[in-house]
């Protein structure tokens, strides 16, 4: 209960209201006094907690001999309690827009920390993507909304290129426009993390590390000479992993395994 209580909370239904609507969602219906007694509430609060749960669409009231109360169904409480949020952050975003600045140094470098922020900036980054997306990520760090995100932009953006490293050489994922990089373990040990980098529209790029789940940082810019940077050493691994995904099995045989004859560039 105590769960169902702190995320109702973060949706503004005090606590309550959450024990009000739960009871009735629990006993189908019942009168004030009912709900106050199965729900703990005590009969001064109750009455009030019901008005704001009807001004909230979350209850119904039946005045027959004696006034009854039920809750709404739980699909339709989620789906009106999606909607109305929906609603208040398209007008939260409307609002901060109006106190956003439009100019800003491009050529500041900003730093992003936490896995989850790091994730979401890419995200962002990606969804505005017009004409040309690069991106190099490891499929550990792929979830259901990134995969939505690169689904699209694969079907609808020409100059794409995706890389993908995997620990463990799984590239199973539901996209059709990528390489494998091939050469995972060797670059895991050299970094010692995973990471992102992405470069969008040859004008902004994220470059990330990812120690874990919690611990990650990264960099964003629009400063010419990173992006540049960024948006060649995608490319170039895009070259490589396309000769690679070319060769025949006698040269694959004379790289080696896992290629590593290939990285073997300090000597000649």
């Amino acid at each position: 209960m105590s769960d169902i209580i702190t995320l109702m909370k973060k949706y503004n239904f005090t606590e309550y209201e959450t024990k009000v609507y739960t009871t009735l969602l629990e006993i189908g219906q019942g009168t004030g006094y009912e709900i106050s007694k199965m729900s703990s509430v005590p009969r001064s609060k109750v009455y009030n907690t019901l008005e704001l749960l009807l001004k909230k669409g979350a209850v119904r009231k039946a005045n027959n001999e004696q006034v009854l109360y039920s809750a709404v169904d739980v699909e339709e409480f989620i789906d009106a309690l999606k909607h109305n949020t929906e609603k208040d952050l398209l007008d939260l975003k409307e609002s901060l827009r109006q106190h956003s600045k439009t100019t800003f140094d491009r050529n500041e470098i900003w730093s992003i920390e936490g896995y989850e922020n790091v994730l979401m900036r890419c995200k962002t980054c990606i969804k505005n993507a017009e004409n040309e997306l690069l991106i190099q990520i490891w499929v550990e760090d792929l979830d259901d909304d990134l995969i939505a995100l690169l689904q699209d932009k694969e079907k609808t953006i020409d100059n794409y290129i995706l890389i993908l490293f995997s620990e463990t050489s799984n590239y199973d994922v539901p996209l059709k426009r990528f390489y494998k990089h091939h050469f995972e373990k060797e670059k895991r040990k050299e970094m010692g993390s995973r990471w992102v980098n992405i470069v969008a529209d040859n004008d902004l790029m994220i470059l990330s590390t990812i120690f874990s789940y919690k611990v990650a940082n990264a960099v964003t810019t629009h400063f010419y000479p990173m992006v540049f940077l960024s948006k060649e050493y995608i490319a170039h691994d895009g070259y490589t992993a396309n000769i690679l995904e070319h060769l025949d099995d006698n040269t694959k045989e004379k790289f080696g395994d896992q290629m590593h004859i290939v990285r073997n560039i300090y000597k000649k």
